[in-house]
C-alpha cells in the first residue's frame, strides 16, 4: 500500500485514532487520502464502539 499509495496502516491509524479522541463521540474525521476505504472502514468500526459504549 505504501509503494502504491504512499501511505499505509502505520501512517494514517494514528491520525484517525487522534481525530476520533478529538471528536469525542463523532466519527466524522476527514478521511486520510490514499486510504479512503481503510478510513471509511474505521469510521463504521469507531461508531459501533461509540454506540456500545452508549
Amino acid at each position: 500500500m505504501v509503494e502504491k499509495l504512499g501511505t499505509g496502516p502505520a501512517d494514517y491509524t494514528p491520525e484517525l485514532n487522534n481525530d476520533l479522541v478529538a471528536e469525542g463521540d463523532s466519527v466524522e474525521g476527514e478521511v486520510v487520502t490514499g486510504a479512503t476505504h481503510s478510513a471509511e472502514a474505521f469510521k463504521t468500526c469507531a461508531q459501533q464502539l461509540v454506540d456500545a459504549a452508549k
